[in-house]
């Protein structure tokens, strides 16, 4: 009888452990479903803000890219009317009309292809001709340095402020215009040893 209750005892005791397993094992795969759904509504809604970003940049580029062709569809209708009213028939006039008809050209390609197109277009140039795409960026970014700094110029010109003026450094040394530091050498030059020991 002592035997028999045992084993009741103990059969009990393993199907509650076998009961807390399978319950264990359906927490565990329900907490796995529960995962995988939050990782695919996560990769979801990144993928949907990635689109999204991607449809606002495009939008706006290709916003920009017509109003661009509008700007270069205006200066090339300024470069006609510049053209046409000229009684000279020169070699400069000329330049001016192949300039009006190459942003005409540019303007169209903007309107018809948009950025993509010209985005194409300038990948296409750098494939086929190298150095010439190299050479064209570099002449763009010198241009551009040259364009910054005249505006700053500018701007200081527009202040009141003498760009040539003198400065006086951090070390406390004066910095004027280039002309006045090779003045200043000129004149410590000119003074001689003797002059410079007293």
């Amino acid at each position: 009888m002592a035997t028999t209750n045992t084993d009741t005892e103990t059969t009990r005791e393993q199907s509650t452990a076998e009961r807390a397993k399978e319950e264990v094992g359906r927490v565990g795969e329900a907490a796995k479903e529960e995962v995988g759904q939050v990782v695919d509504e996560a990769r979801a809604q990144g993928r949907a803000l990635l689109a999204d970003a991607t449809d606002r940049l495009k939008g706006e580029a290709e916003h920009q890219s017509q109003r661009a062709a509008e700007n270069l569809r205006s200066i090339s209708t300024d470069f006609r009317t510049m053209a046409q009213s000229t009684q000279e028939s020169g070699t400069a006039v000329t330049w001016v009309r192949m300039g009006a008809d190459q942003l005409d050209g540019l303007a169209e390609r903007l309107e018809v292809g948009g950025f993509d197109g010209v985005v194409k277009d300038v990948g296409g140039f750098a494939r086929r001709n190298p150095a010439a795409f190299l050479a064209l960026t570099f002449g763009a970014g010198l241009i551009a340095g040259r364009v910054v700094k005249n505006m700053d110029m500018d701007r200081m010109m527009e202040s009141g402020r003498d760009p040539g003026a003198q400065r006086i450094s951090p070390s406390g040394i004066s910095q004027g215009s280039e002309q006045s530091n090779a003045e200043a050498g000129l004149i410590g030059l000119s003074t001689g040893p003797e002059e410079s020991n007293r």
